[in-house]
């Protein structure tokens, strides 16, 4: 049967690895880079994500690496952040009028939505030999995944916070993106995210978003805080720059049963290697987003609470149809007791069977597409009836 009525997955993109100031791979000789751009980053690099950002009205996930803004040396002398933690010197080595105009691009934008991802991508030993890239877990020698002890993970999340704090960075981070997701950690282990979630709680986070459990969609609450998948079906090399999105397979078709949220991408697929041609794929990447648009069961997020709010309702509630009308049950999204929670939520419905009336909620409409219609709902009551 088809559907007529479905509370649409909010898409949003995020964008892994921003503010990295050497844009080389630096991999190769032991030293941290996860741009894998062949140039080092220009202020022009924070644009794109703003223009692009502003022309779909959507704020724009961006896991932050901050290793390369330590003008303080704190990462000096602490083991298990660096690759070279008795050198560690980025307080001489920082282009400082560069990093102020970093800075200046990054904050004064509104769709540059701060993520925190880590400090220098990576876990390294006490001589700043990488041991693996995902900076809060070890890897056993049986390539299980072990979350980091507590106060490990406090070490590295409470330097991320001081270097934050000591350039004067301001937006509100609500949300942690781990570096190479949780990789090979048990698919069923929600224990490790639980562990990790609690400590990423009491800092004011309240979404994950990863890629994990290897699905198009999945989403599930851990000790306050709301995981979302990184969709499994849509993914780019990390190291392909300039991407043209003419080519690469939509997010969404329509007649698709399951639908992701998140769309994972990084920095460097929207670089040129000459950046004064950055802008130059804007337009194609606009129109790539307004054709998901399209797709009944999809609309554009305006930021990640947005996202996650619309995840916590489509994914826990039910929509049934008696006498002629559409029942949505939103219980069981309220039963979650998620503190960030909104109390509206969108529902779309095919031009041939839009609703006339609400009850159990206020009715808006919010955007009209080729197919569809999608309106916004400020639920009243726990079951929202719609008449046509």
């Amino acid at each position: 049967m088809e559907r007529k009525a479905i509370l649409p997955a909010a898409l949003i993109l995020d964008l892994d690895d921003v503010m990295w100031h050497d844009g080389r791979d630096l991999r190769y000789i032991g030293q941290a880079s996860r741009s894998e751009f062949p140039r080092h980053h220009v202020p022009e690099d924070y644009k794109i994500i703003d223009q692009l950002g502003r022309a779909l009205n959507m704020k724009i996930i961006c896991p932050i690496c901050l290793g390369d803004w330590d003008k303080d040396n704190c990462l000096r002398g602490v083991v298990g952040v660096t690759h070279n933690p008795s050198g560690w010197n980025r307080k001489e080595e920082i282009d400082y009028e560069l990093a102020e105009k970093f800075f200046e691009a990054a904050e004064s934008s509104p769709y540059i939505d701060y993520c925190i991802h880590g400090l220098l991508h990576g876990l390294y030993d006490e001589n700043g030999v990488r041991l693996n890239e995902k900076e809060y877990s070890r890897i056993t020698e049986d390539r299980r995944v072990e979350l980091l002890p507590d106060c490990e993970l406090d070490k590295h999340l409470d330097l991320f916070q001081h270097i934050y704090d000591s350039w004067g960075f301001k937006k509100k981070i609500i949300s942690f993106c781990p570096p190479c997701g949780f990789g090979f950690a048990d698919k069923d282990d929600w224990g490790y995210v639980d562990r990790l979630s609690k400590n990423l709680y009491k800092r004011g986070i309240r979404y994950i978003i990863a890629r994990w459990q290897r699905k198009i969609e999945c989403s599930k609450l851990n000790s306050g805080v709301w995981y979302m998948e990184k969709n499994v079906k849509f993914g780019i090399p990390s190291d392909a720059p300039d991407v043209d999105p003419r080519y690469i397979r939509e997010f969404a078709e329509e007649g698709e049963e399951v639908f992701g949220e998140v769309m994972g991408m990084h920095w460097a697929n929207f670089l040129h290697y000459y950046p004064q041609n950055n802008l130059a794929r804007l337009g194609d990447w606009i129109e790539y987003f307004q054709r998901q648009a399209e797709v009944f069961g999809i609309m554009l997020s305006r930021d990640i609470r947005f996202t996650g709010n619309q995840s916590i309702y489509r994914n826990n509630s039910k929509i049934s149809y008696e006498d002629g009308r559409c029942i949505v049950d939103i219980s069981d999204a309220l039963a979650l007791d998620f503190d960030d929670l909104g109390k509206e939520f969108y529902i779309s419905f095919k031009n041939d069977s839009l609703p006339k009336s609400c009850e159990g909620g206020k009715m808006e409409l919010y955007e009209s597409k080729n197919n569809f219609k999608t309106y916004k709902i400020t639920y009243e009551n726990k079951i929202i009836k719609f008449s046509f």
